[in-house]
C-alpha cells in the first residue's frame, strides 16, 4: 500500500536503469524469447560503446524485465529495440519506459522505429503512445516480413500526406 492508501501495482515498483555489460546475460534471454530474428549479443556491446546511444533496463523487483535501446541522430531519436520479458507483458511496462524516455531524454525531438507488420500489439502500444504511421519498409526482417515505420512528433508526412 502507498502512503495514501491505495494499492501498489507493478508500475510503482519499476526502476529504469542505465544498462551495464553485466545485464547482457539477462538482456539476451529476454531478446531470445522476445524476437523471431533476435539480435546477437555484439549488437548489445556495440550500442553500449556509442556515445550518441542510451541503453536502460528496466528492473522490478531487481531482475531485468525489460530494456530499451535509443539512438541519437543529429535532430531525432531512433528506437532501435524494446522488449519485455513474456511473462510481463501487457502490464504497463512498456507504457512506463516510453513515458520516461519521453520526458527525460527525446523533450520535443522527433521518435522513429520500425514495428513488424504482424507485431499488432506493439502497433498498438505504439499508437496510444501518440506514434502514427509513415511508411511500410517491404522485406525490412531478415525473415522477409515488412515493417512499419513510425513517428511521433515531427515535421515528417505521413504516408496519406498529413504532416505531424
Amino acid at each position: 500500500m502507498t502512503k495514501n492508501g491505495t494499492k501498489d501495482t507493478i508500475c510503482d515498483k519499476l526502476e529504469i536503469n542505465k544498462m551495464q555489460v553485466s545485464d547482457l546475460p539477462e538482456i539476451m534471454q529476454i531478446e531470445n524469447l522476445c524476437f523471431k530474428t533476435p539480435w546477437k549479443l555484439d549488437y548489445f556491446e556495440t550500442e553500449l560503446s556509442y556515445s550518441d546511444s542510451t541503453c536502460l533496463t528496466v528492473r522490478l523487483d531487481k531482475k531485468i524485465t525489460g530494456y530499451i535501446i535509443l539512438r541519437n541522430f543529429v535532430d531525432e531519436i531512433h528506437i532501435m529495440n524494446i522488449a519485455v520479458h513474456p511473462t510481463h507483458q501487457s502490464q504497463c511496462i512498456a507504457t512506463k519506459v516510453l513515458e520516461y524516455v519521453f520526458k527525460n531524454i527525446s523533450k520535443d525531438m522527433s521518435m522513429l522505429l520500425e514495428v513488424r507488420l504482424s507485431n499488432i500489439a506493439a502497433q498498438k502500444l505504439y499508437k496510444k503512445m501518440g506514434f502514427t504511421n509513415l511508411y511500410t519498409r517491404k522485406a525490412y526482417y531478415d525473415d522477409g516480413e515488412d515493417a512499419i515505420v513510425m513517428v511521433k512528433g515531427s515535421n515528417y508526412f505521413t504516408k496519406e500526406g498529413n504532416k505531424q
